[in-house]
């Protein structure tokens, strides 16, 4: 945990306080892991936590949210409007992470994007990887309330909407050994991939 920790402030002092840091957990840890590492990290604020955990129980989720002041992100795994609704009404997610290929299309992600307004939670899509996948994600975008890629809060790494935005993404290649893999986009953030 100590080394998951120095990595965030590692980060943190390259990207320094003009970039956002967005942590992505992968959902490897147990709950009560999830909750030292957000304690841990929370003074190099991180712009969220991506899938602390496996999503097998809300309450849990629900457990690390209020155990911490970092937002948690989650949903890109969820195939159900209703995976998204048990979240938002324990309050246990602030970013929510649709896929719209795998939550009903447009229309499944048009009402997890409904949901997540009336609940205060933030849209920020998870681009899948393929040109079809691109185009229902852009109709999406333009359906709903300003989404996290639409304020510039956040880049997606996704090649071919790179292409289209004119954004990017370079890599940082640390010389201090044992350092985290990380992008660094141009719109200001950083995603930290665990």
């Amino acid at each position: 945990m100590r080394d998951a920790i120095d990595n965030v402030w590692w980060m943190r002092e390259v990207a320094g306080d003009d970039m956002d840091i967005c942590i992505g957990l992968h959902r490897r840890l147990t709950p009560a892991e999830a909750v030292v590492l957000a304690r841990g990290i929370e003074g190099y604020h991180p712009m969220f936590l991506e899938d602390p955990m496996q999503f097998e129980d809300a309450d849990a989720m629900a457990r690390i949210a209020d155990k911490t002041h970092i937002p948690i992100a989650t949903g890109e795994r969820f195939s159900t409007i209703y995976d998204f609704q048990v979240l938002f009404t324990r309050n246990a997610v602030k970013y929510e992470r649709v896929d719209v290929c795998l939550c009903g299309g447009i229309t499944g992600s048009r009402k997890v994007a409904v949901m997540a307004e009336v609940h205060n939670v933030m849209v920020g899509q998870h681009y899948p990887l393929s040109s079809m996948g691109l185009v229902a994600c852009l109709q999406l975008d333009a359906a709903i309330r300003p989404p996290i890629s639409k304020r510039g809060l956040m880049r997606t790494v996704c090649p071919s909407i790179n292409r289209l935005s004119g954004g990017g993404s370079k890599t940082v290649r640390p010389t201090v050994a044992r350092q985290p893999r990380c992008q660094v986009f141009r719109a200001g953030r950083v995603a930290i991939n665990g």
